[in-house]
């Protein structure tokens, strides 16, 4: 007998297995008062902001000092947002600071006068990138 038919032909042994009645979950009687616990909380609601905003002013000095001690400025060359802003990230908890979102740090980016592009920074690189080069 093949594995292909001794699947196909396979026949109970007469073992009947306890049968379950399908249960259907109830309703909710006010959709008002369901409330979603976890780390989104809130944002599907449309009553409240999904983030509170941001003051980038808040984060100004300490991208400046980040830039200023991290950075150097070429005519040449593209570095990814994420690879600068994972590097603030480690410079801000290193130096007691409190990191700022994606958001902030692009519009602080584009204060000092980088240009940006799908994800990229022109003329901006890191330091320790030059060294290892």
């Amino acid at each position: 007998m093949t594995q292909k038919s001794k699947w196909m032909d396979w026949q109970p042994t007469g073992q009947v297995l306890e049968k379950r009645v399908p249960t259907v979950p109830t309703k909710p009687t006010n959709p008002s008062s369901v409330s979603f616990v976890g780390t989104h909380a809130g944002r599907f609601s449309n009553t409240e902001p999904a983030e509170p905003p941001h003051d980038p002013a808040a984060w100004a000095e300490d991208v400046a000092r980040w830039m200023s001690l991290r950075c150097r400025f070429r005519d040449n060359g593209w570095l990814s947002v994420h690879t600068l802003h994972n590097d603030f990230i480690r410079w801000a908890i290193e130096n007691d600071s409190v990191p700022c979102q994606r958001g902030v740090f692009l519009a602080l980016l584009a204060a000092e006068g980088c240009t940006i592009e799908r994800d990229l920074v022109y003329g901006l690189y890191l330091i320790d990138d030059e060294e290892t080069a």
